[in-house]
């Protein structure tokens, strides 16, 4: 193996970060939040193969150097990987971290040549149920990642489902670290104003029951699950409201609206689409839902709502199972009927009842899933791949004797 100079400013060591794009998702938050978090330790650059993106921004807020390649999401981008090598030859990280699988196999076409080269971190947001259900270049790139793997030297999960289900197609489970999302609890916390504010921002009476569900409009979210779930929840409780949030969660959308009306929901859903105040939405809701079918490591969705003390329901894929820790309110994917019994009977038991499991998760989440804690793991990890005699964050050798 090439030998590795470390590089940074400010006796920082260089974390270069490689992603397909700065749009609002799961991991591209996670990122921010690492940004913000770990940013008076490593000097934070992030690469974003697709310009534009909500967050880039918010990266910047919190403390990184952005660029954006401008590449298309088809194989013309290939086109671009040279462009990203000079990157990685200039900036000279300590530590290449690619987010998700296609950065995987641009990183490590990026690696230098000859000379020192930065270790290279992957991070995998996805726990792979069937090759099938993956679009053909996202199964091409699961799968060229197999026998690229042994250029990573150490592959981040999110979840451990995550962890075996690629240790069962190749990728190596040596080089397996699970680390969980972390959230700001100072942010995402109960708001005992957020209730009325959400009701009164929309006409609502003050005690409407409000499930939420924040999502980006993807398959793998199932929303036929989701609109199915709410029809029954209504013949119990036909005051109650559904709101959706997220990225293209809007009621112009054609498949929505047709799910919404074929589940004769569709005057009681509020389309939110994409918002930047998730936080308090989420304190907002009565409860709150996860109805993936697929696909989800570590559900965002269930972290924020379990911070903001609002009892979550959600399908038993990824790591929500272990995440909740409560099974009464985990059911299999696609199981509409058994979400809906469960959202009746938290909605039917009171807002007593709520807050205490409220309390509860809240509790779980302090304890195992703060942006501090998960910050101090990617902060060990990025140590532990930096060569002898590099620079510790915040001065000194990371492998004196």
């Amino acid at each position: 193996m090439t030998p590795r100079e470390p590089g940074g400013r400010a006796d920082r060591p260089i974390i270069l970060h490689l992603i397909s794009s700065l749009h609002v998702g799961g991991a591209e938050r996670m990122l921010v939040r690492l940004v913000a978090a770990t940013g008076d330790r490593f000097d934070h650059r992030i690469v974003s193969m697709i310009a534009g993106g909500a967050l880039a921004q918010d990266a910047r807020a919190a403390g990184a150097e952005v660029v954006e390649l401008g590449l298309s999401r088809s194989l013309s981008a290939v086109a671009g990987l040279g462009r990203l090598r000079r990157l990685v030859g200039t900036m000279r990280p300590t530590v290449l971290q690619a987010w998700m699988y296609h950065a995987h196999l641009a990183a490590v076409a990026a690696l230098p040549l000859t000379g020192p080269r930065p270790a290279l971190a992957w991070n995998v947001r996805h726990t792979l149920e069937s090759l099938g259900d993956e679009t053909l270049l996202t199964r091409a790139a699961i799968l060229a990642g197999v026998p690229l793997a042994p250029f990573a030297d150490a592959i981040v999960y999110n979840a451990e489902r995550s962890a075996q289900r690629h240790a069962a197609i190749g990728y190596p489970a040596g080089k397996a670290l699970v680390i969980p999302n972390g959230f700001d609890l100072d942010a995402f916390r109960p708001d005992p104003d957020a209730h009325a504010w959400l009701r009164a921002g929309h006409g609502l009476a003050p005690d409407t029951p409000i499930v939420g569900r924040v999502a980006r409009n993807h398959p793998m979210k199932d929303h036929a699950c989701l609109f199915g779930a709410f029809a029954r929840v209504v013949e119990a409780v036909p005051a109650a409201r559904l709101a959706v949030v997220g990225s293209g969660m809007v009621g112009d959308d054609p498949a929505l609206a047709g799910l919404a009306a074929v589940a004769g929901v569709a005057d009681k859903v509020l389309w939110l689409g994409p918002r930047r105040d998730i936080e308090r939405l989420t304190a907002g809701f009565d409860v709150a839902l996860s109805t993936s079918s697929r696909g989800e490591g570590f559900p965002n969705v269930m972290g924020e709502a379990m911070a903001c003390g609002v009892p979550m329901v959600a399908t038993d894929v990824g790591d929500a199972a272990a995440i909740l820790d409560d099974p009464a309110r985990i059911v299999p994917p696609g199981d509409a009927a058994g979400l809906a019994a469960i959202v009746v009977q938290l909605l039917q038991a009171g807002p007593d009842a709520r807050a205490a499991l409220g309390v509860r998760d809240r509790q779980r989440a302090l304890a195992r899933f703060t942006i501090a804690a998960v910050g101090d793991a990617y902060a060990a990890l990025w140590a532990r791949l930096m060569p002898p005699g590099a620079k510790a964050p915040g001065g000194g050798s990371l492998h004196s004797t």
